[in-house]
């Protein structure tokens, strides 16, 4: 057997983006008190990141990120409390391309998550 060498590549922990989000947002209602709420949305930002060659700094890239995030929940109005607490699940995928001639690639990250809020509601 011979053995190959493979190049690895990581972004380093200096991956950080500044952006917006664009979506909708939908509320279903069950029962007087009770709804299901599901909201999607797309996203884009950009930043710099440290770019890593089999874990050694290399330099600083710029890049963009795309993606989109989503949430699944289930609430309950809670009317002598003026409060609507709901649960739910949350998924969000985004891809870092970076925009580096030397470093072209995309990095693509999945985040996975439950929700858990509170919300009270007040008259101004």
């Amino acid at each position: 057997m011979i053995p190959i060498e493979y190049n690895t590549y990581k972004s380093g922990s200096g991956h950080s983006f500044l952006g917006g989000a664009l979506g909708l947002s939908a509320t279903f209602p069950i029962t007087e008190n009770f709804f299901l709420l599901a909201t999607l949305s797309g996203l884009y930002g950009s930043g710099e990141g440290e770019i890593y060659m089999s874990g050694v700094f290399a330099y600083k890239a710029k890049f963009n990120d795309y993606g989109i995030n989503s949430n699944l929940s289930i609430a309950y109005y809670i009317a002598p409390a003026s409060t609507t607490i709901s649960l739910g699940a949350r998924v969000q995928y985004f891809e870092a391309r970076y925009r580096d001639e030397k470093f072209p690639i995309t990095i693509k990250n999945t985040i996975y998550g439950i929700t858990l809020s509170a919300t009270y509601s007040f008259d101004i």
